[in-house]
């Protein structure tokens, strides 16, 4: 009973100690329900394949579908250093006012 003076519950998980950064961070992970496990084989196989370098790059075709603004606007990420999804990006553009 939630209004219980004597709640009963039992230990699921050590997290770790009170203070401790990894701690806290897996507290918080654990309260929104964000999982940080690995992708799964079949969700890995779905991505593009990497090129000789090791490093996906966007085929010629789909270059011709898009766009392309690299040599027009710069475009540069927002995206904080280490984070897993660069998607976040501004571009800025002068212009000439009087």
């Amino acid at each position: 009973d939630v209004n219980s003076s004597s709640p009963q519950g039992h230990l699921v998980k050590v997290l770790g100690d009170v203070g401790d950064l990894d701690t806290e961070i897996a507290c918080l992970l654990i309260e929104h329900s964000i999982d940080l496990s690995p992708f799964s084989a079949n969700a890995l196989a779905c991505l593009p394949s990497l090129g000789e370098n090791g490093r996906w790059h966007i085929s010629s075709e789909e270059i011709l579908k898009r766009r392309d603004l690299r040599s027009s606007c710069r475009i540069f990420s927002v995206d904080p250093a280490g984070c897993q999804d660069i998607d976040d990006a501004m571009h800025a553009k002068g212009t000439h006012c009087r």
